[in-house]
């Protein structure tokens, strides 16, 4: 029995069977009762259910009740020692898995997905855009951008932002408020169609990727790669085997870190336009090369042969 997420009660029943169990683990359900694992940078900040909720979704309510739920998790443990095999995404996330949960270090297997079908497009540049798809999200990082961006602003008056996702009214306000000191240069697109992103990346010189969690395997690093678009990520989660050993891992920059998050992009900023788009071919080639189907295939058949 294959089961990708959030059906751990099956597990025992599929043994009483004598079936063999495959879970696929996306994300730290096991672990954690919101299925998230935060940077070693960032956690002594953010290590309770409340807390979580209160800054992620500014809600009271919500922070009470996972108060009250939260150690129901320990059930997706109790359920998950009967698996046979445990797949995860990425190096880091076996790691950080089988460190919180000793009794499942010998099931789990990391197994990359496969890649999104991107073709290439043709790169479109004019003054630097910087695309950021987290919305207001606290995890994704959205303090961290409001304070870099304004601060790279002030030096660089050409810089444009471009920024999907989910807002709330408030952080509207603020973004607007920005735009009347900084001309403009916060374009608030809101909640966009998949294909709608993409095209965004034919005029973006980079993506930002801001998390503080440790994000297992992040497709909006790989999507930005395949996309020949240089992503200025945290380092978190999978993200060192995405962009380890590529031209993009001088980009990378400890999560939370402002300072170095300006640093990046300020050093972005001093490539020409040519070599920028250069730089993001080699990052579609080597991503294509590291992330290769027939790995994942080969890999695939050997978890679930008997």
């Amino acid at each position: 029995m294959y089961i990708p997420r959030y059906c751990y009660p099956l597990i025992p029943v599929a043994k009483r069977f004598g079936k063999r169990v495959v879970v696929h683990l996306h994300d730290y359900q096991p672990v954690s009762y919101n299925s998230i694992v935060f940077s070693k940078e960032t956690a002594g900040n953010e290590v309770n259910a409340v807390s979580f909720e209160v800054l992620e979704h500014r809600s009271v309510a919500r922070a009470l009740l996972a108060k009250l739920t939260s150690p129901m998790n320990k059930l997706c443990r109790i359920w998950l020692r009967d698996a046979d095999v445990m797949m995860c995404v990425s190096r880091r996330q076996a790691e950080i898995i089988s460190r919180l949960a000793l009794e499942f270090a010998g099931k789990l297997r990391a197994i990359y997905n496969p890649l999104p079908d991107i073709p290439p497009i043709k790169k479109s540049l004019g003054d630097p855009m910087f695309l950021y798809l987290g919305g207001d999200s606290y995890v994704k990082g959205f303090h961290i951008f409001l304070r870099a961006s304004q601060e790279v602003l002030k030096r660089n008056l050409n810089v444009k932002f471009l920024l999907a996702g989910d807002f709330k009214d408030v952080n509207r306000l603020i973004i607007e408020k920005l735009n009347r000191s900084f001309k403009r240069a916060y374009n608030l697109l809101g909640y966009l169609k998949h294909e709608e992103v993409l095209k965004l990346y034919s005029i973006s010189y980079a993506l930002l990727f801001l998390s503080i969690c440790e994000e297992p395997l992040p497709y909006a690093v790989l999507e930005a790669m395949l996309m020949g678009t240089i992503p200025i990520a945290s380092e978190v989660g999978g993200v060192p085997e995405v962009v380890g050993e590529t031209p993009a891992e001088r980009f990378m920059f400890k999560p939370g870190d402002v300072n170095g998050l300006i640093d990046r992009m300020e050093a972005l900023l001093t490539m020409s336009t040519s070599n920028v788009m250069n730089v993001g071919l080699k990052l579609r080639e080597a991503v294509l090369r590291r992330f290769s189907i027939e790995d994942t295939k080969k890999r695939l058949l050997e978890v679930f042969s008997t």
